[in-house]
């Protein structure tokens, strides 16, 4: 959801120079494919708010889009666990609500006009966000991709040495 909130501050024409993005989605083209994921998006909410934090957590990560964290190592895992379990999942709701796909704008248009450089990361193994990249390199004048082979949608959780040569490597020096 990161990158979906910076592209729509640079849609919102905040003083934005340079745009580093992982797995990013500049939201649904259509009134009814957002109205579609507001419902689903409304679901969850409700479950955050409501349903015991262990059992949400557990079905929020059995989405397809998670099955690649199945490689990671038992350490990060249980890190990656210990860290979702602390969150407070009232907020997440609230988060849901208002900021979940079915309720963000979209921003493809805000890219073709985009006067910034955008630097974008994304698994190879999480198709559906390598197509969106791949449409936002077609759409942006000065946009770059790289997939990181072995990786699903969060490579920053899968991958993070890769993920922090990244940004070392695409981060303008002071």
């Amino acid at each position: 959801m990161g990158a979906r909130l910076a592209l729509t501050a640079l849609a919102a024409g905040l003083p934005i120079r340079r745009l580093l993005l992982e797995s990013a989605n500049p939201g649904l083209e259509s009134d009814a494919e957002r109205v579609r994921r507001a419902r689903w998006d409304e679901q969850w909410a409700m479950r955050f708010a409501s349903d015991p934090p262990a059992t949400t957590l557990d079905a929020w990560l059995a989405q397809p889009i998670f099955t690649s964290r199945a490689a990671l190592s038992p350490e990060a895992a249980r890190h990656q666990r210990r860290v979702r379990e602390s969150a407070d999942f009232s907020s997440l709701s609230t988060f849901m609500r208002e900021f979940g796909t079915g309720r963000m704008p979209s921003t493809w248009d805000a890219i073709a006009r985009a006067p910034v450089p955008m630097r974008l990361l994304v698994g190879a193994l999480d198709a559906r966000y390598v197509a969106l990249s791949e449409r936002i390199r077609e759409r942006g004048a000065d946009v770059l991709v790289e997939a990181v082979e072995g990786v699903g949608h969060a490579p920053h959780v899968e991958s993070p040495r890769r993920w922090g040569r990244w940004v070392d490597a695409e981060a303008p020096s002071a």
